[in-house]
């Protein structure tokens, strides 16, 4: 991993973080991993992108402790608005995906209505959350102006003025010049 962020178009380090759905190997594992990648993220001065299931709690403790000055994004963002609240004082960005378009998705909403503009991003996290649209079909990151469109409507705003909003936040997590 230290070797690839040596390239110049390497921006983070990531995907990170912990996953006690899928039981990708034990929790004590997943936790000396997810701290050890911080740890190298913060001797490169990158941000992170972390992946949390079903171990906010976890994650959260961790980052307390571990998070590089440079902060991070919670890809995917699942959980509700205070524990949004919670990242955000941490120096972490908040990233919905098309899953924040599902009906029955109102924690996100709510989630994306509350916190600071200047602290969303976007993904389209192809193959996977395809905005409620196109249900039943493969995603892809052509389908993220969907996701960005209902944002803007989540928040009583022109699409383009959240597009520029998103544009400029990530250029300024990932630290690329505008």
């Amino acid at each position: 991993i230290a070797d690839g962020t040596k390239l110049e178009r390497v921006v983070a380090v990531g995907e990170i973080g912990l996953d006690y759905y899928r039981k990708f190997g034990d929790r004590d594992s997943q936790v000396e991993l997810f701290i050890r990648q911080l740890d190298l993220a913060g001797r490169l001065n990158l941000p992170v992108i972390i992946h949390n299931r079903d171990a906010g709690a976890d994650v959260l403790e961790i980052l307390r402790e571990r998070l590089p000055a440079r902060g991070g994004i919670l890809h995917c963002y699942s959980e509700d608005a205070g524990y949004a609240q919670r990242a955000l004082e941490l120096n972490l960005w908040i990233s919905f995906a098309g899953n924040v378009t599902y009906r029955n998705a109102r924690n996100l909403q709510d989630t994306a209505k509350a916190i600071p503009l200047e602290r969303m991003l976007i993904e389209s996290e192809a193959p996977f959350m395809v905005p409620a649209s196109h249900r039943g079909k493969r995603n892809k990151p052509a389908y993220l102006v969907e996701t960005a469109a209902y944002l803007a409507e989540v928040r009583e705003m022109p699409v383009e003025e959240l597009s520029e909003i998103l544009y400029a936040n990530s250029c300024t997590v990932f630290g690329i010049p505008q």
